[in-house]
């Protein structure tokens, strides 16, 4: 079984790259363009981890991974947050919410994959990526 994850950009280019370097990895990717649509994959799949983009129309990252901590089914749901945004509120108050990375754009595919590939490694949850949730 493949690892489920979503990717929030609104950029088509990162979010080919990231998907293709996490396709080496194994994982199923879901792409989307902004925290609404995001939230509306989580509402309907289980994922096992979420790359989010900070900046994004409609409803930008950290407002996104505030919903995401509030929720219950998402509470601990492993975040990468990706920016070209190195301010330093924006890094603690993503910190403050519980990221498990923070990917500096422009980053590099190598660089990149091996972050990546770290963090999944880190993963502890076991439960199934592929179930659609009950509601």
């Amino acid at each position: 079984m493949s690892v489920k994850v979503l990717i929030a950009d609104d950029d088509p280019t990162i979010r080919t790259m990231l998907a293709r370097l996490l396709c080496d990895l194994d994982c199923a990717v879901t792409e989307v363009e902004n925290g609404v649509e995001a939230l509306g994959q989580l509402n309907k799949f289980r994922y096992s981890m979420l790359l989010l983009d900070v900046h994004m129309p409609v409803m930008g990252g950290l407002e996104t991974l505030e919903v995401v901590r509030r929720s219950g089914p998402h509470r601990s749901l492993p975040v990468v947050m990706i920016s070209a945004d190195r301010d330093e509120a924006v890094v603690k108050r993503a910190v403050a919410l519980g990221i498990t990375d923070y990917l500096v754009k422009p980053f590099t595919a190598e660089g990149t994959g091996q972050r990546l590939e770290h963090v999944l490694g880190a993963l502890t949850d076991e439960r199934p990526a592929d179930l659609e949730l009950r509601h």
